[in-house]
């Protein structure tokens, strides 16, 4: 798979991956670093569901790595600003909100 090519030509599915997927960029910590909110219990609540089967496995995949091409690529800005330097370091804010044991044991195949 092309990173480059996948970020400038996300998956047709990506729009259907952002709604099960919450995961926002927030901006930038002091020490230069990303800021990512993402509602993981809405996110492990979903894939055991129908909402998970619309898309493949194949689809799950492509959009993860896109996600992931789009991370990095925060990580590439914070080098790019005015006195920028490479940054290593991100804050991760996660929404825990709805997540059941049962649930997450249901999405246990996607996730492997």
């Amino acid at each position: 798979i092309d990173l480059n090519n996948l970020i400038l030509n996300p998956p047709k599915c990506l729009e259907t991956y952002r709604k099960l997927r919450i995961r926002k960029f927030l901006g930038y910590d002091k020490q230069g670093g990303p800021v990512f909110l993402e509602r993981i219990g809405e996110f492990v609540n979903c894939l055991g569901g129908s909402k998970a089967k619309q898309l493949s496995d194949r689809d799950w995949l492509l959009c993860y790595i896109h996600d992931m091409g789009q991370f990095i690529q925060r990580f590439r800005e914070t080098a790019e600003r005015p006195g920028g330097r490479a940054v290593w370091k991100h804050t991760f804010i996660a929404d825990l909100k709805g997540v059941s044991f049962f649930q997450a044991t249901k999405s246990l195949a996607l996730l492997r």
